[in-house]
């Protein structure tokens, strides 16, 4: 069986975009706040699920490594950002 946390991170970013919302009308800060937290553990969640753990190889340059890891991030984004609608 597959982990899902990915889809579920995402699918929990647009439940919370209502609320969000709702929240800006009274604390600005509050709303940033938690779009920025949930835009972030999606996209942790992204970049981890292509992790073996520890530490990669020295066999490959630092620079590679970032790159790859910066790439799983990017396809992590599909759909996150809480939109802060007035």
């Amino acid at each position: 069986m597959a982990l899902q946390i990915h889809t579920v991170s995402i699918e929990t970013i647009t439940l919370l975009r209502p609320l969000v919302a709702r929240i800006r009308r009274f604390d600005l800060s509050l709303a940033k706040q938690i779009s920025r937290s949930a835009s972030s553990v999606a996209l942790n969640i992204g970049e981890g699920e292509h992790s073996s753990g520890g530490h990669a190889p020295r066999a490959r340059p630092l620079g590679s490594r970032v790159r790859e890891r910066d790439a799983y991030r990017a396809r992590g984004c599909g759909g996150v950002g809480v939109r802060e609608s007035a």
